[in-house]
């Protein structure tokens, strides 16, 4: 081992949203620098917000379906392109959109740092 090499990574990984590394200094001096991971698409630390499912096909007997927001940031706000074609009930993270016509919509949930998903709605 030359003297220029400085540190040894010995571990790396994700834990929790953050990026570890465990590195073993010259000395034999045990260090661990821990540096924050960006996601691609939230604000700092923030995981990107996505909407499960991201489509859903009504048959002709379904009236509603529950959506689901993964990741952002609380509190979320619901809504739906044409009201004309379903309505939507959220609490949370969670929301059910409901049927009033047919064809298509757009059901969308925003969080509190400005990211934004949508998931289509094809009713039959």
């Amino acid at each position: 081992m030359t003297s220029r090499l400085k540190r040894l990574v010995v571990a790396a990984g994700m834990y929790g949203g953050l990026a570890a590394w465990l590195t073993l200094g010259a000395g034999c001096e045990l260090n661990s620098d821990v540096k924050e991971t960006r996601y691609g698409g939230g604000p700092d630390g923030v995981p990107p917000l996505t909407i499960e499912p991201v489509s859903w096909v009504f048959n002709a007997s379904q009236t509603s379906k529950t959506f689901q927001a993964v990741g952002g940031e609380a509190p979320y706000q619901w809504s739906v392109a044409n009201t004309n074609r379903g309505v939507v009930a959220a609490d949370g993270a969670r929301a059910v959109y409901t049927r009033i016509g047919v064809g298509g919509n757009v059901l969308t949930v925003r969080d509190a740092g400005g990211q934004k998903a949508s998931a289509t709605i094809e009713q039959r």
